[in-house]
């Protein structure tokens, strides 16, 4: 019994020996900027009156205003979703009698509007100043966020500068350490980055005080960044 236990043990060792690798470790960065060619806006259209029917044929009005808009940029369907509709009461609290009362109705729409065409979002955010008051119903960017249609080719040519350049440090390691790399045994692939994001509150403003200059509207770059983290086995 002795006997065969002490044999278990030399083969449970030899194969532990056998399995063990030894490795370099490295990883491999490349970053990279593009400009932006697409343009994701989140829009409210809204309307405030004392009677819920009269704010949302209000609401409706703007809106119908806002969806000619899109048409006239030729801006297609499938690029204008509705995200959500409500309508709210708005209340007043009396201290006097510490109760609420309500005090109108609150309708709005959100839309996500996709423009292919980021040149003429400027443009597009003009067209859609209202000649209600801003208290009472309009057309607000809430905010606007940057991307590109050719971001996932880049990230493709990134990934292999970034996998030549994880080469590269190894190659570097192992001649220092006087060993040769025999193979890959271990890969995996990571991106992040950053789309530039634009609030509406400010580009609103900015369109009201300047109704009679053209808003132009500057989304920055896009900022790209592939790693992979590498194994190689050597010997």
């Amino acid at each position: 019994m002795k006997k065969m236990l002490l044999i278990c043990l030399l083969i449970s060792s030899s194969v532990f020996a056998e399995d063990e690798k030894s490795l370099i470790a490295v990883n491999g960065t490349v970053e990279k900027s593009m400009d932006p060619n697409l343009a994701y806006v989140m829009v409210e259209v809204y309307a405030k009156a004392a009677q819920a029917q009269a704010a949302q044929a209000l609401q409706a009005k703007e809106y119908i205003r806002f969806k000619s808009i899109v048409e006239k940029n030729k801006i297609k369907k499938e690029d204008f979703t509705s995200e959500n509709f409500s309508m709210t009461p708005e209340y007043f609290y009396d201290q006097k009698t510490q109760t609420q009362k309500i005090t109108g109705y609150r309708v709005s729409h959100q839309i996500k509007l996709t423009v292919r065409k980021v040149d003429d979002l400027g443009s597009i955010l003009d067209q859609t100043l209202s000649s209600q008051k801003p208290d009472v119903a309009g057309i607000s960017f809430q905010s606007v966020q940057w991307d590109s249609d050719k971001k996932s080719q880049l990230e493709s040519a990134m990934l292999a500068e970034a996998v030549k350049a994880a080469q590269q440090k190894a190659e570097v390691l192992a001649n220092a350490a006087g060993v040769k790399i025999k193979r890959i045994h271990f890969m995996t692939p990571s991106f992040s980055g950053e789309n530039p994001v634009n609030f509406g509150g400010g580009m609103r403003a900015k369109a009201m005080m300047m109704e009679s200059a053209p808003t132009q509207l500057n989304g920055g770059a896009i900022k790209v960044r592939a790693d992979v983290q590498v194994q190689f086995e050597i010997q």
